[in-house]
């Protein structure tokens, strides 16, 4: 299928210059911002239209953005919450817009001879202040947003699994830690983090930031999760021995 037929969105504003032009409205292209954030009526084409028509407004705007591929990335990322002071962050659960790209390379390639034409249509017009909205994407263009979703997710469902995991990890090992016999006899936090560190350090994941800490006043700073062992192992042997 040729691109001229692919991309229908020039033709569905061609035809809304025609509707607006028989019946004396004046349409005009401008820059939409907001107008979601307000009570509105989100309706699809053929609604629009019909209501376009019985309402006759003096004027409508429309917003047609073309696809660039790194600005539609960074877009649908920022429309999850993504900020672009993240993408240097290597502590930062987001992939960055180049590996989007990377795993959307496929995808990309065949939206190449894409670029620079309509992927989004927005037309809008306002009657007592309430806006009547029609918002159109092409199909390959909603298309490359789920995949984009699709990695945003799974990479959240990772670190969401990672964590779990760790807290599972952590938990074991507090439990068994307040259990050990050599571990309870030893007598001040500074000399028990040493004990922990030689004995368990190594089963002890780090923390994923990298964030340190000091388990006690007399003690160095330490990786956070092996402050945390420390201070819950610490806590749960002497509640057991000193609470019925």
């Amino acid at each position: 299928m040729s691109i001229e037929i692919e991309n229908n969105l020039s033709k569905k504003l061609e035809h809304c210059k025609t509707v607006c032009m028989e019946m004396g409205t004046l349409l005009v292209r401008a820059g939409i911002h907001g107008v979601l954030d307000a009570c509105h009526l989100d309706l699809d084409e053929a609604s629009f239209l019909s209501l376009l028509l019985h309402e006759k407004p003096s004027a409508v705007f429309y917003e047609e953005i073309t696809y660039d591929p790194e600005r539609f990335i960074r877009g649908t990322m920022m429309s999850h919450g993504w900020k672009e002071s993240w993408e240097k962050d290597c502590e930062s659960i987001w992939p960055t817009p180049d590996e989007i790209k990377a795993e959307l390379r496929v995808e990309l390639a065949k939206a190449e001879n894409r670029i620079g034409l309509p992927r989004s249509l927005m037309v809008t017009y306002a009657i007592h202040g309430q806006h009547r909205i029609c918002w159109l994407s092409a199909e390959w263009a909603e298309e490359i947003s789920e995949k984009i979703d699709e990695i945003i997710e799974a990479r959240h469902e990772r670190a969401e699994n990672a964590r779990n995991q760790i807290a599972i990890t952590l938990d074991s090992l507090i439990k068994e830690v307040a259990n050990d016999p050599e571990f309870k006899a030893i007598r001040g936090r500074p000399k028990k983090l040493l004990f922990l560190q030689k004995k368990y350090g190594a089963r002890i994941p780090p923390h994923p930031r990298g964030q340190i800490t000091r388990p006690a006043q007399n003690c160095d700073y330490v990786d956070q999760h092996i402050a945390i062992v420390l201070i819950k192992a610490d806590e749960l042997a002497w509640s057991a021995e000193n609470i019925e």
